[in-house]
């Protein structure tokens, strides 16, 4: 989990038991599918984060976003570059 931008929690309670799953997101891998519990007696249900995401920028018209601003977010400066050059494949700088 270090060096990881973000982190996602998976929080299971089974049997008075908890039990925490915590997965490492990287900014520049694509996202992962997650195991999502449900009740006791189901299975766990497979989220994934990438399609959630791409089809809410998408919903969300954001793919009509202007990338020419500077940067927010205070992106150390390999993120930075790698931003950058991702926008600049995309078209969009």
């Amino acid at each position: 989990a270090a060096g990881a931008a973000y982190r996602a929690i998976v929080r299971r309670n089974h049997h008075r038991q908890q039990r925490v799953e915590l997965y490492p997101i990287s900014l520049k891998d694509r996202l992962p599918t997650l195991s999502i519990p449900l009740r006791t007696t189901d299975r766990d249900v497979k989220l994934g984060l990438q399609s959630l995401l791409d089809q809410a920028y998408e919903d969300g018209r954001y793919d009509r976003t202007r990338y020419n601003r500077e940067l927010e977010g205070g992106f150390d400066a390999d993120d930075q570059k790698w931003i950058e050059e991702l926008l600049r494949s995309a078209g969009k700088r």
